[in-house]
């Protein structure tokens, strides 16, 4: 062998310490492994391995000043001066280990630097003091515009937003992320000043993304780091440098500003809560052992069980007290959940067997408008073969004006996805005629419907806040459609057959009437609307709250402005209605013991007088006998006399 190298390598997907700031180091991860492996755990004793760095620290011959301007960006700064140093190839062990992991060794500063980074996750950096106007470094914000050349030998255009570390005329680092040529360490440096900090993962992570500019340190600072490893590294670095440049001397104290106040709980942990959790039961004993081993302070609390009130003296443990180490209290271990995660995943996934769930199963109360819903949407789909669309409840103020409709009433929306979705829908027909336009550039005939709600300027029955008591537009559900059919010159008579086929598969009787006071969008002459039979109405209710809803075709000039030439049949239908009609339970009506006899018609009238009108004079005749009429053409042309129409149709008759 050329090199005495006898490496063991671990391979760790990058997912697993991605969200942990504490394994982003040598020293953290061998603490997570002896965790996982049940392995007793080393703990780096500062103060005991720097004995000769507390000793060193009373000659100040040198007064090193920190001003910190932005505690929120930079809660904790350590430095401290070295003089005498020695700039010069790092020892080959050093050298090793560095490369070993990826890292160019460059000179001894720079490589216990980021050796110390490696082994403790905490980032360093080291300046040339010389090269400092004084002895005094200042934290604080950059200047907008102002200009600053990192070491990489990029000009850096810096915003207010960005944080740098500066001595009294310029930045000489970019805080957290990469120091500059201004201060960089070269071979003539005698003297450096150290730094080690904490900073905002936030700011850095901003800043990173803004310059473009991601490096070991500004990836580490992103995740929070414990402030405490601020000390540690500092202490490490000048342990190292000792030991490396034996006539190097530490000039000046090691200066600590630090303004961090870290969360470490105590967290209580619930052991009931913790095996409700993960499925199974895991001891107390091994749950104590489990977050010990991963540095957690653990005091079990105990409370006297139903036995000890009766005299056993007996006690059961319940709770257990956690204080969460410093390195996991960095916005990651906050809440018992938290305490679960960690015991379940050190006790091994493996050995928890997935188990299913007792949930007591109970039926659902029976809900009478979903049910609805689904029947109606089956008979519109299956059985009359139309398709459902599903629009946004959001209109706009120049769709509303095609269709001759007053936006003022409708209500607005505060913050629009886009100015087309500005207001809320008080009618199902604005968008579906928006689908009807699309489809007949692919389709010659179609028929599309929706179920949805509307919302009207009028105070509904929930309450927008239980404390004041205002109460929420009123909505209403409805249930509209569209009818195209090539060559129909007048779909209103489709659309008239297609909803009275949605309420015969209801058994809800009804009876069709002319319109009046219709809507601005529907042809005057071509609509009706549809209501109960005269039995099924509620006293004092007035006709527009009772109306089941309205029939009839487009107006050709609304139609026009939408680039529509076809005739379209629409049905606007108010599914509260509907739902107050329909009944679940089905009465038994005998088999009728007689055929039917189908007889047809065709009459010539006045075009003035409504197909309505004729059905109801033939039904007239003979309630008991005639059981269905069912208009089947309507023809006007050059052999009937102008300003007539001749109606045919069907009429069945059964005893």
């Amino acid at each position: 062998k050329v090199l005495p190298i006898e490496d063991v390598i671990y391979e760790i997907d990058n997912k697993s310490i991605t969200h942990r700031p504490d394994l982003w180091g040598h020293y953290g991860l061998s603490r997570e492994i002896a965790a996982i492996l049940g392995k007793k755990f080393r703990e780096y004793k500062v103060n005991k391995v720097n004995k000769k760095v507390n000793k060193v620290n009373k000659v100040n011959k040198v007064e090193l000043k920190i001003d910190i301007r932005d505690k929120k960006l930079c809660p904790r700064y350590l430095g401290v001066v070295v003089d005498n140093v020695k700039i010069a190839p790092s020892p080959l062990w050093l050298r090793r280990r560095l490369e070993s992991v990826g890292v160019r060794a460059i000179n001894n500063i720079v490589d216990i630097t980021n050796y110390v980074m490696l082994e403790l996750g905490q980032p360093l950096h080291a300046f040339d003091a010389e090269k400092l106007k004084t002895p005094k470094i200042i934290v604080r914000r950059a200047k907008e515009g102002e200009i600053f050349s990192t070491l990489d030998g990029e000009e850096r255009d810096l915003t207010d937003e960005m944080l740098v570390i500066a001595d009294k005329e310029k930045p000489v680092a970019l805080a957290g992320i990469m120091g500059g040529i201004n201060s960089e360490i070269s071979e003539g440096t005698k003297r450096i000043v150290i730094e080690s900090a904490n900073f905002d993962p936030i700011s850095i992570r901003k800043t990173s993304g803004a310059l473009g500019l991601r490096t070991e340190a500004s990836q580490r600072f992103e995740k929070a780091l414990d402030p405490n490893l601020a000390e540690w590294g500092i202490k490490k670095a000048i342990e190292l440098i000792q030991k490396l440049i034996p006539e190097a001397k530490v000039v000046s104290p090691i200066v600590d500003k630090k303004y961090f106040k870290l969360d470490q709980g105590p967290i209580k942990l619930s052991l009931e809560y913790l095996n409700k959790k993960i499925g199974i039961v895991i001891p107390p004993s091994r749950v104590m052992k489990i977050l010990k081993s991963l540095g957690f302070g653990v005091h079990p609390h105990t409370i006297p069980d139903k036995l000890g009130s009766r005299g056993t003296g007996k006690t059961f443990s319940h709770i257990l007290v956690v204080k969460v180490p410093s390195w996991r209290a960095t916005r990651d271990v906050n809440i018992p959940d938290d305490l679960v995660e960690e015991v379940a995943r050190i006790y091994g996934y493996d050995n928890i067997n997935p188990q299913m769930p007792k949930v007591e199963m109970e039926r659902l109360p029976f809900d009478k408008e979903h049910s609805l819903e689904r029947i109606i949407k089956n008979i519109l789909a299956y059985r009359i073969n139309l398709t459902e669309v599903y629009n946004y409840s959001f209109v706009n103020e120049k769709l509303l004006l095609k269709f001759g409709i007053d936006s003022k009433n409708h209500i607005g929306i505060l913050n629009p996805l886009n100015e087309n979705q500005s207001l809320l829908r008080q009618s199902l027909i604005p968008n579906l005629i928006l689908n009807t336009k699309l489809n007949l550039r692919h389709f010659n005939e179609f028929g599309i419907f929706e179920i949805g709600r509307v919302f009207l300027n009028r105070k509904g029955k929930y309450k927008e806040n239980p404390k004041t008591q205002e109460p929420l537009p009123l909505e209403k559900k409805k249930i509209s459609g569209v009818i195209i059919q090539e060559k129909n010159k007048i779909p209103f008579y489709k659309t008239e057959e297609v909803v009275l086929s949605l309420l015969e598969g209801l058994d809800i009787e009804c009876e069709i009437t002319s319109l009046k006071d219709g809507p601005v969008w529907i042809h005057p002459s071509r609509s009706a609307e549809i209501n109960p039979c005269t039995e099924n109405f509620v006293v004092g209710v007035k006709s527009e709250e009772k109306r089941i809803g309205i029939i009839g075709e487009l107006h050709p000039i609304v139609a026009g402005r939408f680039g529509i030439k076809e005739r379209v049949g629409i049905f606007d239908l108010d599914f509260d209605i509907i739902l107050s009609l329909y009944k679940e339970t089905k009465a038994y009506k005998p088999i009728i013991k007689y055929p039917k006899i189908v007889r047809d018609l065709a009459i010539v009238l006045d075009k003035k007088i409504l197909w309505q009108e004729v059905k109801n004079a033939v039904l007239e005749t003979n309630k008991e006998l005639i059981r269905e009429i069912e208009l089947f053409d309507i023809y006007e042309g050059t052999e009937i006399e102008k300003g007539k129409k001749n109606l045919a149709f069907h009429i069945t008759f059964q005893a």
